[in-house]
């Protein structure tokens, strides 16, 4: 399963390409979008991803409720969360405007 909160849409798409590439490699997935199922459960998935977009630094509150409702479940369960941000951190010396960023860096030789 592949649940996610949403405010703008951007969050559905990155669900959707997990859930696309899972789906390439053979396992079953559903996409839950959180605004419209609160009530599924999880007890019949091997694995959740849980994903948000972060507003004012909180995920979505769908995502929050849906973590909190399914906490038991969840604890037996392989989790992998992602989060959807506009922002990320800068050295104090950069500026925003064409700077690289220094937060997160992929070793060399590495995507």
């Amino acid at each position: 399963m592949v649940a996610f909160g949403t405010r703008y849409g951007s969050t559905e798409k990155v669900a959707a390409e997990i859930a696309a590439i899972l789906s390439s490699n053979g396992v079953g997935v559903k996409v839950l979008d959180l605004r419209y199922n609160k009530k599924e459960t999880v007890s019949s998935y091997g694995m959740i991803v849980i994903g948000s977009g972060i507003m004012a630094g909180c995920w979505s509150k769908e995502a929050q409720g849906f973590m909190e409702t399914n906490q038991d479940a969840l604890r037996r369960k392989k989790v992998a969360l992602f989060a959807c941000c506009g922002d990320i951190e800068f050295k104090k010396d950069q500026s925003r405007n064409g700077s690289r960023s220094t937060s997160p860096r992929s070793p060399q030789g590495t995507a």
